[in-house]
């Protein structure tokens, strides 16, 4: 018997062993879910990495970006000037006494308008009224 009349009688002995232990025995299914399980495994792992990466880049992205207001609030303030706002109350004269609703009440209707205020000017009310100011001053309600 030559090598070639030994691999035709061989072969498909070997062939249905194989076939017997890889489905039969359920040998297929073990190694599919064996497989299955190393790639779920090695996805968490590289997940974190990249998650990992782009923290880094989103807090390289906000301290640049605190670094640029930073320097934009130096820039304005050299701009206007330690100074600028030194004055804003010059001019201004205490009230006498506390206004609003919380101030407590301690008289008439002008109590809490200053004594130097001059008050609305009036005069123009005759010109209005003209020569018919009488007319209006007496004429009867409806």
């Amino acid at each position: 018997m030559n090598k070639q009349d030994l691999k035709k009688l061989i072969k498909p002995i070997i062939k249905e062993c194989i076939h017997e232990v890889i489905i039969e025995e359920g040998i297929l299914s073990k190694m599919i879910t064996e497989v299955a399980q190393g790639l779920q495994v090695a996805q968490p792992v590289q997940q974190p990495i990249v998650e990992q990466q782009q923290r880094n880049t989103n807090q390289e992205a906000i301290e640049r970006q605190k670094q640029r207001l930073t320097e934009s609030r130096q820039m304005l303030t050299k701009a206007v000037g330690a100074g600028a706002y030194s004055k804003v109350f010059e001019g201004i004269e205490p009230m006498d006494t506390p206004r609003g609703n919380n101030a407590p009440s301690s008289g008439g209707a002008l109590s809490d308008v200053a004594p130097n205020d001059p008050g609305v000017d009036i005069s123009g009310l005759m010109a209005i009224g003209g020569r018919n100011w009488k007319q209006l001053a007496t004429a009867k309600k409806r």
